[in-house]
Formats: structure tokens, sequence, C-alpha cells
């Protein structure tokens, strides 16, 4: 007990005389090397553990050597349309040397980077206007070192972001909406900015469709539920409001042209998507797939009805809640783990299934959670999120590696819980 006493009390002899920020930066760095070294020692050929990345680097190759989109073998233009935020950027990294499959690693290495970078970037912002409150609790100076470290080396986000997969991207995306929309909300001082910052949300989701479509249809959905959830000024709200319906057109357009450029083969999928009808689209997504998630089929009673739209919409509700548990914490130790990578899953598994169990009893007894405002955002899309795609995705190691993208909310939100706690406990 002793010995225990003296390590803990050198641990915060440490956190108090350890600079937040200057740690933060450290780490970010450390995994720059980390990600050059990684990048050095990848194979020639796309790996196995991502073989989507060699299906980009061929459409780079295809394009560099003059050949059109729409002639692309197998895909057609369907391939670039929905990747064309990765495969421009590795088309420059073509041009100037790089081989097909080095261009789309090092521009999904770069996007993974540059997502702890804006983290860094925003969490510096917060520390420096909040500094005297937060600066000086040890307790959330270790949590947040952790956490930052943590995210920044989770070994499922560090593999997607040094192979060439558009996740990536993805997750850059949607941690500069969010920012974006933080600012328009709590941070900017004046209209200009406010309505620059609104504006960027726009343009961000736009780019999201030209990337992943469903993430877009579910920020643009959340989106709605911001307008409804937070307080805004009239003007800020009447602004709101005619930046997201004008931004409904062009999703509607690449919507379109997405629907429209995929093979005949595929086309009833698509119209099962956009009449929400995901039972027939998840066990799609089973097809080929080394593992599958179990999929909760609707009960006769909800699928005979005559009204499509509205059948649809209950089958979903009646998922929606066998669905999550699943999606969320598979694969799990036991029959789910078989190898390698399916172990570290399931050990990442209990992240969540520790994160989401905290967050929840919290929520049981309703303690109030400081500077949540900052936070509420990124929580709403992330629970409309994990909604729509548990009932959605039926590959299981497709799911986790999508999941992966909203893990950076469920850790924030358990450190805001523990300083609140921490703060509590101080004030009684």
């Amino acid at each position: 007990m002793i010995y225990f006493n003296k390590v803990t009390s050198c641990i915060k002899k440490f956190a108090t005389s350890l600079p937040l920020l200057n740690t933060l930066r450290i780490i970010f760095f450390v995994s720059i090397l980390v990600r050059v070294i990684i990048f050095n020692f990848l194979p020639a050929t796309p790996s196995s553990l991502a073989p989507d990345e060699g299906t980009y680097a061929d459409l780079v190759k295809f394009i560099a050597s003059g050949k059109n989109t729409e002639d692309y073998p197998g895909f057609g233009p369907g391939l670039y349309a929905t990747s064309r935020v990765l495969i421009l950027p590795a088309l420059y990294l073509n041009y100037y040397g790089f081989s097909p499959l080095d261009s789309v690693r090092v521009i999904s290495s770069l996007f993974g980077a540059l997502s702890a970078f804006m983290l860094l970037i925003y969490s510096t912002y917060i520390l420096q206007i909040n500094k005297n409150i937060f600066v000086r609790n040890i307790g959330f100076k270790i949590t947040f070192i952790l956490f930052f470290a943590t995210f920044t080396f989770l070994p499922s986000r560090f593999l997607w972001s040094v192979v060439g997969l558009r996740e990536s991207a993805n997750e850059f995306l949607l941690i500069c909406l969010f920012i974006s929309l933080n600012f328009f909300l709590f941070h900017a001082t004046n209209s200009a900015k406010k309505y620059i910052y609104l504006s960027l949300c726009s343009i961000l989701i736009i780019c999201l469709m030209s990337i992943r479509i469903q993430v877009a249809l579910v920020v643009y959905l959340s989106f709605w539920i911001i307008f409804f959830t937070i307080k805004l000024n009239y003007r800020d709200r009447l602004v709101y409001l005619i930046v997201f319906l004008f931004t409904w057109v062009p999703i509607q357009q690449i919507a379109n042209v997405q629907s429209n450029i995929v093979p005949e083969s595929t086309k009833q999928e698509i119209f099962s998507m956009y009449t929400i009808n995901t039972e027939q689209k998840a066990l799609g997504n089973t097809v080929n797939a080394e593992s599958d998630l179990k999929i909760v089929r609707c009960p006769e009673i909800l699928t005979n009805n005559e009204y499509k739209a509205l059948s649809n919409l209950f089958c979903n509700a009646y998922r929606i809640q066998t669905s999550i548990p699943p999606y969320l914490f598979r694969p799990f130790f036991g029959s789910d783990t078989y190898s390698l990578a399916t172990y570290l899953a399931a050990l990442e598994n209990l992240i969540w299934l520790i994160g989401v169990f905290f967050v929840f009893s919290n929520a049981i007894l309703k303690r109030k959670i400081l500077y949540f405002e900052y936070l509420r955002p990124a929580a709403i899309f992330s629970i409309a999120f994990i909604c729509a795609a548990s009932i959605y995705e039926g590959n299981l190691g497709t799911a986790f590696r999508h999941k992966t993208l909203i893990i950076i909310t469920l850790f924030l939100w358990v450190i805001l819980i523990q300083y609140s706690n921490a703060l509590n406990k101080k004030n009684k």
C-alpha cells in the first residue's frame, strides 16, 4: 500500500509539471514518424488486410494512362465517383513519380495524420480559452493525453489510415465538419465568421457525398436534429435553415448521379437503400464476407403493409433495438475470435463496452456533464450513425472499420464525464 501511494504521488507530480499542449504535439509528431517507418515496410503489393487499396491503385493507374473512368472494368464510373477525394490527390502524386499503390497509401496516411492534427488544433483552442479550468486539473491532463495517444495509435484506425483506403478521408472530412459547426455555434465572434463556417459545413457535406454517400446522408439528417435541439438566435436559425435547404440540391444531384452509374445488377440494392429497405441491403453486404453480422429479420406483420415506406419505417425501428449491440461489440472474445486480427478487434471492443457502459451509467444517474455543449453536435451524429449503420451493415469486418469513425466521440464523452465527476467531488 505504501509503494502504491508512492507511485501515485510520483504520477501526480509528473502530471503537474507536464506541459499538456507540448505533450500532445510530441504524440502527433511521433505518429508522423511511425507512419513514415511503416510506409517503408509495407509490401509492394496490396495488403491482404486491405485488398481494396489494390483496386484504388489500379484506378489511379487506369486514369493516369489517359483512359476514361466510365470504361473502368467491373465498376464503371461508380468507383471514381465514390472515391475521388482519395483518387484525385493520389493521381497528382502518381504524376510526380510515385507508384499508384504508394500514391493512394501516402494520401490515405496524410488524411489520417491531418485528422489528428485538426483534433490537436481544436483541442489547443479549447484548452487556451478554458486554461484556468482544464489545465490545472491533474486528472484531466492525464486522461486527455491518454485519449489523444489512444486515438492517434488505435490499431484499427492506424491500420486503415496507413494503407490506401478511403476511410481516412472520410474521417478527416467529418472532423473538419464538426469543428466548423462548433465554431459556428459556440466560438465565432461575429456574423461574417459564423456564416463562413456554416458555408464550410455545407461544402464538407457535399465532399462527403463524393467519398461515402451513406455517411453524408446521416450527417445531413443529424444537422436537422441539431437545428431543432440547439439554441440559436432568430437570424442564425434562419441562415442555418436557408443554407441547409440549398445544400439538399447538390446532395440530391450527386445521389442521382451515383445511382445512375452503378451496374444494372445492383440497381435494386440502391433502390432499396433509398426507400430505407435496409434489411435487403444488409443481406447483400454479407455476400462474400469472411464473417458476417447476424441480420435481424422483420416480422411478417411489419412487412405485409401495403404502404411500402411506412412498412420499412416500422421494420427499421424493430431492427435497430436488436442490431445495435452486435454492431458495437462484435467481434468479441469467443466464437468471433480465430486470428490475431480478430483478437485485436475484440480487445478494442472492450474499450467500446467500457465506454458505452460508462456513458449509460452516467445518464441513468442523471449527472450533469460540464462543457457537453461542445460535444453535443458530434454526439447527435454518432447516435444517428450507430442506429443507421447497425441495420445497414452486414459484413463484420467492414462494420468494425466504419465504427472507428465515431470512437472519438465516445472518448471525449468519457473524458467530460470524468472531468465533471472530479469537479463535483472536489466541490463537496
